[in-house]
């Protein structure tokens, strides 16, 4: 007769192939013969028994019970495996928000000053004529003058290293044509969007910001711009910063961007530029003022 060991719940117990059909036991783990040194560390194997007729009585049931589940599962179970079969659904409405002040008075026109350095300083003006162009590029509408822009770039964060771009603006050179007879040499370099509402026949693309409307429901949504401006006359684009004194590396990254803050009100939809962020802007006579000015580190 064969004797074996059995683990019962914690509890060595002998038993012999007589009564293994009596056996009720949640966890049944056949160890070696007895006459061999028992280690628990091992791996639990099966071993044949080579005795007909024995079975191991495993006392499983399957009477399912659910009492005070069904709101659990309903709740959770059915809501969680929903979300992985249904696709999510986003809303990509966007909205125009409309520049105001600090008192949300909107608007008359937005403009941004590109300063650009000559002679390692910056001057009071930058003008076309110091950046290569003349005046039959104005006179004749020529490309070299139309394709220049300014390319407004829209980030979740300051951040360079970690920043995801919402979306650009690119704001192309425009002029009236009382002004093709203009002395380029007195022509600054700025781009100035008016509020349709307004003056509806003069440049107003780049004026409205296009973003989410959901994404500004509850809480006021920020933004990070970072500007470039390209010439497309000599082939060069200039990094743009918010600060006219060099920057080290450290801090340069500080001062790349203008920080636009977004709301909801009952009125609408709003932006403001925040001026406690950098000291590149200006608000005066019913418009606002944002001054480029070229990258440069020390």
């Amino acid at each position: 007769m064969l004797k074996y060991k059995f683990s019962l719940g914690g509890l060595k117990k002998e038993v012999s192939t007589k009564n293994l059909d009596s056996l009720n036991a949640n966890i049944l783990t056949p160890l070696p013969p007895m006459e061999e040194p028992y280690d628990p560390s091992e791996s639990v194997v099966n071993i044949p028994i080579p005795v007909d007729n024995i079975f191991f009585k495993i006392p499983l049931t399957t009477n399912f019970d659910n009492s005070r589940k069904s709101e659990v599962v309903e709740r959770e179970f059915i809501s969680n495996e929903l979300s992985k079969a249904v696709n999510p659904i986003f809303d990509y409405e966007r909205v125009n928000f409309i520049p105001v002040d600090s008192e949300n008075n909107k608007l008359e026109f937005i403009r941004y000053n590109v300063r650009l350095l000559n002679s390692n300083s910056f001057p009071t003006n930058t003008f076309f004529g110091d950046v290569g162009f003349v005046n039959n590029d104005i006179k004749f509408r020529k490309n070299n003058f139309r394709r220049s822009f300014l390319e407004l770039s829209f980030y979740d964060s300051p951040l360079t290293t970690d920043q995801r771009l919402f979306f650009k603006i690119t704001l192309f050179n425009r002029i009236n044509e009382d002004n093709f007879n203009i002395d380029i040499n007195s022509l600054p370099i700025f781009y100035i969007r008016y509020n349709p509402n307004i003056n509806p026949t003069k440049q107003n693309e780049g004026y409205y910001l296009y973003y989410f409307s959901e994404n500004v429901e509850d809480t006021p949504n920020e933004l990070y711009m970072r500007a470039t401006f390209n010439n497309a006359k000599n082939g060069k684009s200039y990094n743009l910063m918010t600060s006219s004194t060099p920057q080290n590396i450290v801090n340069l990254q500080s001062m790349l961007h203008t920080k636009y803050i977004l709301n909801r009100t009952n009125n609408g939809y709003f932006y403001t530029l925040d001026t406690t962020y950098s000291n590149n802007i200006n608000y005066n006579n019913n418009g606002v003022d944002v001054t480029l000015y070229e990258v440069q580190a020390q």
